[in-house]
């Protein structure tokens, strides 16, 4: 489990984060994305491993809960060297 996921801080005193979560993450980016460049149809690039998909998940939360509209969503491989046969 990543020290980015929103859970591992629930009822544990001694963790002490030295960097926001992935969930404040994607409502910052999707926040940046609408308020700042205007734009409310957003699409969505992710890997397709377990932090991708995450991802993934956080964004498409944040562009609901700002009423934004999601253009679409594609996976990758998140191993691949290139994106060109994709």
């Amino acid at each position: 489990m990543e020290g980015t996921y929103v859970n591992v801080v629930d009822n544990n005193p001694f963790f002490f984060r030295v960097r926001p979560d992935d969930k404040f993450c994607a409502e910052a980016a999707v926040k940046f994305v609408m308020g700042t460049l205007g734009k409310t149809k957003i699409g969505v690039i992710y890997g397709d491993d377990e932090f991708g998909m995450a991802g993934r998940n956080n964004i498409v939360k944040a562009i609901k809960a700002t009423q934004g509209t999601i253009a679409g969503t594609m996976a990758y491989n998140s191993k691949d060297e290139g994106l060109v046969a994709q």
